[in-house]
């Protein structure tokens, strides 16, 4: 006499479960599609910090650089010997710095700035003129062409009142006038203060 197995009935559990175990073909793209429009949006954002750090990192360089000066030149005033600022006219302003730039490379002849890696500043012993090359170049903009960089120089400052000739004080001056905004929120107000440079962003919120 053989036995029956009465039918074993589904559990509503294990059809549900069936039902949620995977994505339609539609899904799958919807969810990549997503995916790789954030990817890219986070990744743009990065870049863009990235440029807004290095902007401001110029920034601070400079400023130490042009308060170095100063004190140079205060120093000649105050000890009377003001004539030897014509000397410091064209020099090097990283020499003035009790610290170097760890991104400074030093006094090169006759440079290629195209065989100079970007984010690195350097003096041209030849054409007497310090530079930055500028490593993320959205939103920098130059007079100058070839790699993205920007030129500087100590140049005399005259009085126009004086009947001599002799340099009254130094400044570090812009060769070619550039801009360079932030990428982030809004666009940067240029660098204040530095002559050369067009002004067309007055204004703005």
């Amino acid at each position: 006499m053989g036995f029956m197995t009465p039918p074993v009935k589904k559990s509503t559990n294990s059809r549900r479960l069936r039902g949620c175990a995977g994505f339609t073909l539609l899904e799958l793209i919807v969810v990549i599609s997503l995916i790789s429009i954030l990817g890219g949006v986070f990744l743009k954002k990065f870049i863009d910090l990235t440029a807004d750090v290095e902007r401001t990192a110029f920034a601070q360089t400079l400023g130490t650089l042009r308060s170095a000066v100063a004190i140079q030149v205060a120093g000649h005033i105050k000890d009377g010997t003001s004539s030897a600022l014509q000397t410091m006219v064209g020099s090097n302003p990283v020499r003035y710095l009790s610290e170097k730039p760890s991104n400074y490379l030093g006094e090169l002849d006759h440079p290629n700035p195209a065989a100079i890696p970007a984010g690195q500043w350097y003096f041209d012993k030849t054409d007497h003129y310090l530079c930055y090359l500028v490593r993320y170049s959205d939103g920098f903009s130059s007079a100058l062409s070839g790699p993205p960089r920007v030129r500087l120089k100590i140049v005399p400052v005259f009085d126009d009142e004086s009947e001599n000739h002799s340099p009254v004080g130094l400044s570090i001056s812009v060769i070619e006038g550039f801009s360079w905004f932030r990428l982030i929120e809004r666009p940067w107000e240029e660098l204040a203060g530095l002559p050369g440079l067009p002004k067309n962003q007055e204004g703005r919120d």
